[in-house]
């Protein structure tokens, strides 16, 4: 018999295997374990999870919707050394080929790790940089009076400097 009981956060649901015999259930107690724990109620958090049917009948799969590493906040003097960072290498950045922007952007978060004590990836630093393009895009369409402009908070704060765009050849 399956029933759902709903509590305020969370979603109980149990999940009911095909009836097993006597003698299949006696043979191994190992078995017989793992079917009467699959037999049991099953928590599930409903708020931040996926519910599906695993490829075992019966039994219930839960995924998270998304999974997130934990991360430190950028900082200011994070970001200082990011658009530095980025800066400084700009020429020899457009000479770079294969994984070459790759490993720059290894080697930048390799700095910030060591200088701040954080954990950001090659990729987090090269996403955080072209949030930061995108922020001062969106600053300077909003200066300019177009719809599509919004005014945020790193696009203002460094709306001067990306005037310059140091980034461009």
């Amino acid at each position: 018999m399956n029933t759902e009981r709903k509590n305020s956060n969370d979603i109980n649901i149990v999940v009911t295997l095909n009836d097993v015999s006597n003698d299949d259930a006696s043979k191994n107690n190992e078995n017989n374990e793992i079917k009467s724990e699959s037999l049991k109620e099953k928590r599930v958090k409903h708020q931040g999870y996926l519910k599906s049917e695993s490829v075992s009948p019966g039994r219930l799969q839960v995924t998270p919707k998304k999974i997130r590493k934990f991360l430190a906040m950028w900082t200011d003097e994070h970001l200082r050394v990011l658009i530095d960072s980025r800066k400084d290498y700009n020429e020899k950045y457009y000479d770079l080929v294969g994984n070459g922007k790759r490993n720059f952007w290894k080697q930048v978060s390799t700095k910030i790790n060591l200088q701040f004590g954080t954990s950001y990836s090659g990729a987090h630093c090269m996403e955080k940089f072209e949030s930061l393009k995108r922020d001062h895009k969106l600053m300077k369409d909003y200066i300019d009076g177009k719809d599509k402009g919004k005014k945020t908070k790193n696009g203002l704060k460094y709306y001067e400097e990306f005037l310059e765009k140091a980034w461009k050849i």
